[in-house]
């Protein structure tokens, strides 16, 4: 498993994805048919039992029309109470370029940071360089199997609590070979984040059993979220018109004239300015994003691969599951006993290993259920 220590670089190097990503939210959007998406993001259900470290949450993409190439994401856990983000603390070099401005004899005495352009560039000229040294909060994810498994940048920050992250990841930096994003496709698995589940004492498990973690996703702000294609552009934003009203305060007289003016947010003021001004959003009649939920098991006995819940494993199993999966029926009995190949989720693969269960003589449920 690739754990969170895929590429860690310098916060310099964060800055300037935060400049990238900002590019991407400034850039003009082609509209697509609001009857049909271009993007959506999935978060699946998952279940874990009381104390269980390495809780998988899976995130899934579909993206019909564009390549990607980056994106970034702030996913939440919504009840404190129940389970935290896995995190870990890694150590960071933040590498800072300089160029000299004035020499005494050998030493330099004046210099300037020329960071962002020699990692802009990194044939650009510089006379030195420092590192320093820090330990850095991350979170835990794993991207073996994924659709970013070699991207060259991926991280997960925590957003100043336990029950935040923000993924940043870019398929390609600056320097070096070309790696590219990911074609148009769907049901790709995009990235698997960790979470470590609370112990909880029997008298409590049965009301966590009904009362699920919802695991969302923050779009309100796209700040906080976007995908781009690899020109840079972003997916999935629109922007609204509106005026924007500015007070200025001045400084200086020279008669009736003013010398120096300072912008104000409040009263009281000399002049006032409005001006057209344009605010970005995210578009969900063509950017879809699917909630998921981590349910923590009672720990009550139950027959893997019975979803009925009549302890036998047989076709009304199967037809069962099927219901669940496609006809909106109801989840199984209990949620555990579909998870067949103990993958954390309930989804197709589960369903194709019932089958040759029952009709192949494939495994038993049992051999790989918790």
């Amino acid at each position: 498993m690739a754990l969170g220590t895929k590429s860690y670089r310098s916060s310099r190097m964060v800055c300037l994805l935060g400049v990238l990503f900002l590019l991407f939210v400034s850039t003009s959007v082609v509209k697509a048919d609001a009857n049909f998406p271009v993007l959506s993001v999935k978060i699946s259900d998952t279940v874990a039992v009381s104390g269980e470290q390495n809780s998988v949450i899976s995130i899934y993409l579909d993206n019909y029309v564009d390549s990607i190439a980056g994106f970034n994401l702030w996913v939440r856990l919504s009840n404190i109470e129940i389970c935290e983000f896995q995190k870990d603390t890694v150590t960071e070099h933040d590498t800072l370029y300089w160029r000299c401005l004035a020499y005494s004899g050998p030493n330099c005495v004046d210099s300037m940071d020329i960071t962002d352009s020699v990692l802009a560039d990194p044939g650009y000229p510089y006379d030195m360089l420092s590192v320093d040294i820090h330990q850095v909060e991350v979170g835990s994810f794993d991207t073996e199997n994924t659709l970013i498994s070699n991207w060259e940048y991926v991280t997960a920050q925590p957003l100043g609590t336990k029950y935040d992250l923000n993924i940043v990841a870019l398929a390609d930096q600056p320097g070096g070979a070309i790696t590219p994003g990911f074609g148009p496709q769907t049901g790709g698995l995009l990235i698997k984040l960790l979470a470590d589940v609370y112990d909880f004492p029997d008298s409590v498990l049965d009301t966590l059993s009904i009362n699920p973690v919802a695991i969302t996703v923050e779009y309100h702000s796209p700040s906080y979220f976007g995908f781009a294609r690899p020109n840079g552009t972003s997916i999935g934003i629109a922007y609204n018109q509106i005026l924007d009203t500015n007070m200025w305060v001045c400084e200086q007289w020279l008669g009736d004239s003013c010398l120096s003016w300072v912008r104000t947010s409040t009263p009281p003021y000399d002049s006032i300015e409005i001006v057209p001004d344009s605010v970005a959003y995210i578009d969900t009649t063509v950017v879809i994003i699917e909630p998921g939920s981590l349910t923590i098991l009672s720990g009550d006995p139950y027959v893997c691969g019975d979803l009925n819940g009549d302890e036998m494993v047989n076709v009304s199993d199967m037809t069962y599951m099927i219901s669940y999966l496609f006809s909106g029926g109801p989840a199984p009995v209990v949620f555990a006993a579909g998870d067949l190949n103990c993958d954390g989720l309930i989804n197709v693969s589960d369903m194709t290993y019932m089958i040759s269960y029952l009709f192949s003589g494939g495994p038993a449920p049992c051999a790989n259920c918790p």
